[in-house]
């Protein structure tokens, strides 16, 4: 008795032989959704063989070549993560030696309010950065039914 091979491996050699008689991507894509119940996107990744890091690579890519992304409003890599908390540390040396008076507006800039309790001996710290952040109540009401 032969093993099953895995749904991987079907779909290699299901996209293949789709790819040899002419299907488009698309056309795969429908057929990947069809027979696996996937959903679009997932459908069409299926159908080019791309793992989830290949898709977004290749759509971050696309929306810099066509100027979708000015902003780098996609998720960042791990080599930008990277950079930012290394020049973060860059920013801890720098505000370590600064003056209080500029410190305190560096800090307001950024939206963080320090808060000291004496008693417990310990700095309250809160990020509200302008422009991220909002304060309102859901239009739904609460959500959580455990506060009910």
């Amino acid at each position: 008795m032969t093993a099953k091979p895995s749904q991987r491996v079907e779909q290699d050699e299901l996209r293949a032989r789709m790819r040899a008689v002419g299907m488009s991507h698309d056309e795969i894509a429908i057929e990947f959704a069809r027979r696996y119940h996937y959903r679009p996107r997932a459908a069409h990744r299926h159908a080019r063989g791309w793992t989830q890091t290949q898709a977004a690579n290749h759509i971050n890519a696309h929306a810099a070549r066509a100027g979708l992304d000015p902003d780098g409003a996609a998720p960042m890599t791990e080599q930008e993560i990277h950079d930012m908390v290394t020049a973060v540390g860059d920013i801890v040396a720098v505000l370590t030696e600064a003056d209080p008076a500029d410190k305190a507006e560096i800090y307001t800039q950024l939206g963080l309010q320090l808060t000291y309790e004496p008693g417990a001996h310990r700095v309250i710290a809160e990020a509200k950065p302008q422009g991220i952040m909002y304060e309102r109540e859901c239009p739904r009401g609460d959500l959580n039914p455990h506060a009910r």
